[in-house]
């Protein structure tokens, strides 16, 4: 099997899936990807990570199988798709397999990126395909059972040559309430400036953070974001670290370590013209930071 799903050329690029489940319990995600390095290599991998470990899976391009109008991914024994994931794969002293079902999904109304998805030269689009759905079904990591009766999932994507030189993201949802902020460091052409994009989802409705609508970072470190945007107030503390190591792209190659928090506690406040829309903290977050924002 091969596919590319709108890559450069020969130039260096990499796409990537990131699919979070959750239960009352136990969260555990997948994120299926491809890599094209400078020197023209190919290859595809599988990270695998919940709150106790990591794992990471390498495979041969012609192991990897994408859709390019929806969202499908194939590779090692792992299939993902809007409709959910099926999993029997036995490598390297990893061994996963079930099969989750995916109800509908909750997509955005427009692409989060806004007009920066046609910068020319971006290192890195972020896509969210899913706000929240409902999971469905089992899995077994090593031994593990992770069971899902009416649990929760998330689906992003990126694609471009690498992550951000610093950046800062975080995610939560449940089934009435979704938020995905983040913050980076863009660079434009010799320059680079600090933005950022955001959606917080309560109930169905929307409310929208970017840089493109005018909001600034107000504050951002390794454990806190701060965004204004207008009349809105968006903040995100993260206040455990729980993190595992995942690796990242740089120029296409997935050689980059960096921390992930799947499942921790993050307390999240939006205020809106004096309102208080969301306040709350909440132990089934993710968070991760890398690099330095600010100085």
């Amino acid at each position: 099997m091969s596919g590319i799903l709108g890559n450069n050329g020969n130039q260096p690029y990499f796409e990537g899936w990131y699919l979070k489940h959750q239960n009352e319990e136990r969260s555990i995600a997948m994120i299926p990807s491809y890599h094209q390095e400078e020197d023209g290599s190919k290859s595809a991998s599988l990270q695998i990570i919940t709150e106790e470990n990591s794992f990471r899976l390498c495979f041969p391009e012609a192991e990897f199988a994408g859709g390019k109008r929806h969202f499908h991914a194939e590779l090692g024994g792992a299939e993902f798709s809007e409709r959910g994931c099926r999993m029997q794969v036995r490598e390297k002293g990893v061994w996963l397999e079930g099969k989750l079902n995916y109800g509908p999904l909750t997509p955005l109304k427009s692409d989060i990126m806004g007009p920066f998805q046609f910068l020319p030269g971006m290192q890195c689009k972020h896509r969210v395909y899913s706000l929240t759905h409902r999971v469905d079904g089992r899995l077994s990591l090593n031994g593990k059972e992770y069971i899902f009766r009416d649990g929760t999932g998330y689906i992003e994507g990126d694609r471009g040559c690498s992550f951000p030189e610093a950046y800062l993201w975080t995610q939560y949802n449940d089934k009435h309430v979704s938020v995905m902020a983040s913050a980076a460091k863009i660079p434009a052409g010799r320059f680079s400036f600090l933005g950022c994009i955001g959606v917080i989802w309560i109930k169905g409705k929307e409310y929208r953070l970017g840089s493109y609508l005018g909001a600034k970072v107000i504050y951002a470190d390794a454990k806190k974001l701060i965004l204004r945007q207008k009349d809105t107030l968006f903040t995100a503390e993260l206040l455990e670290d729980k993190a595992q190591a995942l690796h990242a792209p740089v120029e296409g190659a997935m050689k980059r370590m960096i921390r992930e928090n799947l499942a921790c506690r993050v307390h999240y406040q939006l205020i809106r013209k004096g309102k208080i829309l969301l306040d709350f903290t909440d132990a089934r977050a993710s968070f991760e930071a890398d690099g330095k924002l600010f100085g």
